[in-house]
């Protein structure tokens, strides 16, 4: 996928939060795997920013089945 970096993210594309609490509680959320898997993966523009507060990711796709994909591999 390809990210896009401008400000202010897109506010209608489909959104996918990952909290610290989540990331930091196992095995299951190794934000590293989930940050190289998405520069390799199929599909289309994707938007990253961290959450206010500084409590974790919010990943935001252009294409909701792109979100769909995301939610099945890492959530």
């Amino acid at each position: 996928m390809q990210q896009l970096e401008f400000w202010p993210p897109p506010e209608d594309w489909t959104e996918v939060q990952i909290l610290w609490d989540d990331i930091l509680g196992g095995p299951e959320y190794p934000i590293r795997k989930i940050l190289d898997w998405i520069e390799t993966a199929v599909g289309g523009e994707y938007h990253l920013s961290g959450l206010v507060g500084t409590k974790g990711f919010s990943f935001r796709f252009k294409n909701s089945q792109d979100a769909t994909y995301f939610v099945m591999m890492w959530l």
